[in-house]
């Protein structure tokens, strides 16, 4: 085996809502009170999700207890990148809370180069909620986990359908190992999952992964969704622009993530080895008892 991984997070993922203020300011009853001021929440994603839900109650709650308005302002975009960076620069009197996700102060500031560091202009007040999120697949997919590939060896890959080389070219090589495993082959399983949720929908992506291997499974998810995914799988990603407004290509890590019959990642390969090292790896996990 080339790597034998300890352990993996598979299944359901966790995520953090976070309250932060901004600068280093801290509220008091007292203090907000004393300033004849709307205090304003800002929630960096669409209305109706659960980050806007969660600070909207927040203010519901608030309100009568610090006895002023409360107002839940959504600025939306980038992630949550755009309304995270409005509380950074806004100004330190405690009147500017963000409720966000610990992706949104965390992997953000990675995707996004020219955005200002989160953690150097806010102070986190509290953990709000925990939240269990997952990726989704088609309704008609009998697929609910890597369970239920069991008896399988299973490969995930992270990628996208616009990739012009490595993500192709991963794919065809998995195409050529279910053909070298011979009679074992329908014992290898694909999974693709997109990172480009914006433009690959589901029935961009049944297509894509059915020009390749028919029973290959794509999966995809919300931005945040896949975010929180690509952290747990440590998988890095980026836009790129492009010099068309609205084009884009993605920077991300390309690796395949290797799962023996009983659901275990067991080993990791780089891109670029070509088929024989993960024919090879197949061959010993569907020979383990």
């Amino acid at each position: 085996m080339r790597r034998d991984i300890e352990a993996a997070r598979v299944g359901h993922l966790r995520r953090r809502q976070v309250l932060g203020a901004a600068a280093a300011t801290c509220m008091s009853p007292v203090a907000v009170r004393a300033q004849p001021k709307v205090l304003r929440i800002v929630a960096p994603f669409p209305p109706g999700g659960s980050t806007d839900i969660l600070a909207r109650t927040l203010a519901d709650k608030l309100a009568p207890a610090l006895g002023q308005t409360v107002a839940v302002e959504n600025k939306v975009g980038a992630n949550g990148a755009i309304g995270t960076e409005s509380v950074v620069k806004a100004v330190p009197d405690g009147q500017t809370l963000l409720v966000t996700t610990n992706a949104g102060i965390t992997i953000n500031p990675l995707l996004y180069k020219k955005m200002v560091n989160p953690m150097e202009g806010l102070a986190p007040l509290v953990q709000l909620v925990e939240l269990e999120l997952v990726l989704a697949v088609r309704a008609d997919s009998p697929v609910r986990s890597i369970k239920d590939f069991a008896g399988k060896v299973t490969v995930v890959f992270f990628g996208y359908t616009q990739c012009p080389d490595v993500c192709p070219t991963t794919l065809q090589e998995l195409v050529e190992v279910k053909q070298m495993l011979g009679a074992q082959g329908d014992k290898l399983q694909g999974v693709f999952v997109s990172l480009d949720p914006e433009r690959d929908t589901p029935e961009v992506l049944k297509a894509y992964v059915g020009n390749f291997d028919p029973s290959m499974v794509a999966l995809t998810g919300t931005p945040e969704q896949v975010a929180a995914v690509a952290k747990d799988f440590k998988v890095f990603f980026r836009k790129v622009e492009g010099k068309v407004p609205g084009a884009y290509t993605l920077d991300h890590t390309a690796g395949l993530y290797m799962y023996d019959p009983q659901g275990r990642l067991r080993a990791y390969h780089r891109y670029g080895a070509g088929a024989q090292p993960l024919v090879a790896d197949a061959q010993v996990l569907l020979a383990e008892k």
